[in-house]
């Protein structure tokens, strides 16, 4: 936890504010100073030392947290009147080589932890993509306006994984979303570890795909059992220009169970296109979904993951 916190006065050449914080606990002890520079984008550059007093394996860095209550992916049976409730629309990760991930967040039925395994990444966030009032219908909160976060880490952050921690909740107060970066090795007791990170609240990252990105993840009863229906809509440039637009592929795979009805709908006016595809799970009650576009052998978009479970 946190036992003291110190604010340097700023002066009048400053555009930050500087703060320093200690951290105390059983297992371990370090020091934190954030830089805070305001504006559009307001940046704040997070430098730490930490020393263990024990072995400690569940370190987490840059750790951040949202609210999802339903979208349109989990909407079920909701009896509200609004479209979504939302402050968080996915998980982005680029990867230490070069792979943009989007992995939707949702409101689970039970307690999801996943892991993007990584080394050395050179970005994560949780982001707000949803831009139109239309999807939330909520005059009071705006979920619309909500920022987005992304962490830049600005030193060798080594091998590791990128957690993703889903909570069941039925309140919109509560940050049921969690995400954090966490070494593969952990902390020995008597060891020491430095780290340096930016984060960067804002509308949109300034570090995003050149390639098409995720815009809409829907998801409903397939036409007969336990089957589901899915719909993944990118957006960008590419399905704009019909020499390209006519050899794009969608790659989709699953971890379990059998995909069928794979069908894709380009809009050259609109830039986008929809992916549609039933999962028949099986037996199974859990199931990894992986979709990205291809063009000549080469992703045309980013890599769109989810986590179906029963």
């Amino acid at each position: 936890m946190i036992r003291e916190v110190w604010i340097e006065r700023p002066t009048l050449a400053s555009d930050a504010l500087v703060l320093h914080a200690l951290v105390d606990s059983e297992s371990m002890t370090g020091a934190y100073r954030f830089t805070l520079r305001p504006g559009d984008i307001t940046i704040v550059d997070t430098e730490c030392t930490l020393f263990a007093r024990t072995a400690v394996d569940g370190l987490g860095l840059g750790t951040m947290a949202g609210m999802q209550l339903f979208g349109p992916l989990d909407r079920g049976n909701r009896d509200d009147l609004r479209e979504g409730v939302y402050e968080a629309a996915g998980l982005q990760v680029l990867n230490g080589n070069g792979e943009w991930l989007w992995r939707p967040v949702t409101n689970r039925d039970t307690l999801q932890i996943s892991s993007f395994m990584n080394n050395n990444p050179r970005g994560f966030g949780m982001l707000q993509r949803e831009r139109r009032f239309s999807q939330f219908q909520d005059d009071d909160q705006h979920w619309e306006r909500r920022p987005s976060l992304w962490i830049e880490p600005l030193s060798d952050w080594g091998e590791g994984n990128v957690v993703l921690v889903e909570i069941p909740s039925d309140a919109e107060v509560n940050e049921n979303i969690v995400c954090f970066w966490r070494p593969k090795n952990g902390m020995k007791a008597g060891s020491e570890a430095a780290y340096a990170y930016r984060q960067s609240w804002c509308w949109t990252p300034l570090e995003r795909p050149s390639l098409a990105v995720v815009t809409d993840s829907r998801a409903g009863h397939g036409p007969s059992g336990k089957r589901r229906r899915f719909l993944v809509e990118f957006s960008g440039e590419v399905f704009g220009n019909p020499e390209i637009t006519g050899g794009i592929k969608p790659a989709l795979s699953t971890s379990v169970g059998s995909l069928s009805g794979v069908r894709s709908f380009v809009d050259r006016t609109a830039k986008t296109c929809r992916v549609l595809f039933d999962l028949d799970p099986g037996s199974e009650t859990l199931a990894e979904l992986r979709l990205v576009l291809e063009a000549t052998g080469k992703p045309a978009s980013e890599t769109w993951l989810y986590r179906w479970t029963a």
